[in-house]
């Protein structure tokens, strides 16, 4: 048998011998110590327990016949220890009976030696259950690495779960009939039934008939084109209320299932069709005021009497600009309402609901441990019912915009940002940017909002700097990352879905008459600039 050379992955196995003989615990202390083992001998049972207790041995050959404690005794003793109980236990003895044998594997040994022993067998058996300990450490390092891996996919499955049933549109899969075989929680609520009353249900039954023909239209483009396709339709409730809705499908054939299925994405797109239909209602109404003045200045010179129509019709231009001003004004003030009411209303419900599920985990404390996971995992998603409510209600509207003013409203959104996304934000403004118009505060903060979320998601920036500064006439916001460039031009120009951010904070700055760029260069991050101009008597104090 060849000496062992241990590795430096491997330290030297350190094996324990305990016998009362001198001569035996010599003989294989020399030997184990000439093959490479590192060897601690010890002369009884009692010191033999104290020195595994002080340093734990891979491997234990133990004398059956001891004075004051048996190997038995001493065997019984390592095994009722958790710690202990792993380490093996070769017996060597000269009792040769098979009661002996026997005893000494009931009390907890790997293997037995009859004395006088053979160093090719000792050696044989110790290397065999020094490597049988090792795979058994390996063993279970890799149950280790399957418990943690088997933990981590039911946690993302859990977040998959949460991110599909709590999404903002309504997801289905249907099958090339039209059947609903899945739909998350918003598609419910959507439709205004139970998941289970939808499933295997046809989708076109819920459409109106005027709109049935362009959704199966549609049906049949998503199983014909691998490409998005897209339709608008209206759908009735299970009360009898129509909305109208848009369909994004494309097709997801799956080897599991015997029929091609689709993923369809429906959006509520109601308020955005009576915004239409007001529209036209508008433009109508603005060809009816010019061919109402067209007729007054044919008929002016030759009827005196037009002079009054003439004033209606001022009256009725003013009033045309009026209900454009007051559009834009209730949209924002639609803002407010609904933040306010998700803050005051539906968090404090979803809050008392979470109160009332930790009462009922305080009345089951008898109950099984079922009720109370199912319990806790309702908290949880009650919890992040309002952590997204007041999400949204600060996206549609931060209170603080209006209660305390732009600066203050900027800091409570960054520490959001920095906490959400990592990325360190600072922010360096003068005071008298709070005398600007309540919507030029509300144009700034939209900017930066937008501004740091495209960082976010695009920029894979560390830092970004806002800054807000006074000038001559104007009032100008800067915001500056440290991530990734890209082509500006290029990005305004094309049509893809990242440029409505950019095309969205440009369009706020120049309704309120400012003026707003962009720069971006390898090494240096972007920079966005947004200038207000300082026109109202109160602005003109703030910038001069």
């Amino acid at each position: 048998m060849k000496p062992i050379k241990p590795e430096a992955q491997h330290p030297v196995p350190n094996i324990l011998v305990v016998d009362d003989t001198p001569a035996n615990l010599n003989l294989l202390a020399g030997m184990l110590k000439k093959h490479g083992y590192r060897v601690r001998p010890v002369p009884s049972g009692k010191l033999a327990i104290k020195a595994v207790q002080s340093e734990k041995p891979d491997l234990i050959l133990l004398d059956i016949r001891m004075p004051e404690m048996s190997g038995y005794e001493v065997c019984t003793q390592l095994k009722a220890d958790a710690a202990l109980k792993d380490i093996p236990v070769i017996f060597i003895s000269a009792l040769a009976e098979t009661a002996d044998k026997i005893k000494a594997f009931t009390v907890g040994g790997v293997d037995y030696i009859t004395k006088p022993f053979q160093f090719e067998e000792v050696e044989a058996r110790v290397q065999t259950h020094l490597e049988l300990r090792q795979l058994q450490i390996e063993l279970e390092m890799q149950n280790d690495k399957l418990r943690n891996g088997r933990d981590d996919m039911e946690s993302l499955l859990a977040k998959y779960t949460d991110l599909y049933d709590f999404a903002p549109v309504g997801y289905f899969s249907l099958d090339a009939r039209g059947r609903i075989m899945e739909a998350n929680l918003t598609g419910t609520r959507l439709l205004g039934l139970a998941r289970s009353e939808l499933l295997n249900q046809n989708l076109s039954r819920i459409i109106i008939p005027e709109s049935r023909p362009d959704f199966l239209s549609f049906l049949e483009r998503v199983f014909a084109c691998p490409e998005s396709q897209s339709c608008v339709a209206a759908l009735v409730k299970e009360d009898g209320t129509v909305f109208w809705a848009t369909f994004r499908g494309t097709s997801a054939f799956s080897t599991k299932t015997p029929h091609n299925r689709c993923r369809v994405a429906v959006s509520d797109i109601t308020a955005l069709k009576l915004a239409e239909e007001a529209q036209r209602n508008l433009d109508d109404m603005a060809l009816t005021n010019q061919a109402l003045q067209d007729e007054i200045i044919q008929r002016k010179a030759v009827e005196e009497d037009l002079r009054q129509s003439e004033q209606q019709t001022r009256l009725l231009m003013e009033q045309l600009r009026l209900l454009s001003r007051r559009i834009l004004t209730v949209q924002e003030e639609e803002r407010k309402r609904i933040s306010r009411e998700l803050h005051d209303e539906i968090t404090q419900t979803l809050i008392g609901i979470n109160v009332h599920l930790e009462t009922l985990s305080w009345e089951a404390a008898i109950n099984p441990k079922e009720l109370q996971k199912k319990i806790a995992r309702t908290q949880k998603l009650v919890e992040k019912s309002v952590d997204i409510a007041h999400q949204f209600a600060q996206e549609l509207r931060p209170t603080v915009l209006d209660d305390l003013g732009l600066i203050p409203a900027l800091h409570a959104f960054m520490k959001n940002f920095m906490k959400e996304t990592g990325i360190r934000v600072t922010l360096n403004a003068f005071a008298g940017a709070e005398k600007l118009s309540s919507e030029k505060r509300t144009a700034l903060y939209r900017v930066a909002q937008e501004a740091l979320t495209n960082v976010a998601r695009h920029a894979r920036a560390s830092r970004a700097e806002v800054s807000i500064r006074k000038l001559p006439d104007a009032v100008h916001m800067q915001i500056k990352d440290n991530g990734q460039s890209f082509e500006v031009d290029q990005i305004l120009t094309t049509h893809a879905h990242g440029r409505l951010g950019l095309l969205g904070m440009r369009e706020r700055v120049e309704m309120v008459g400012g003026t707003f760029s962009i720069e971006s260069s390898p090494g240096s991050g972007t920079t966005i600039h947004a200038q207000i101009p300082c026109k109202k008597p109160a602005e003109e104090n703030l910038c001069s």
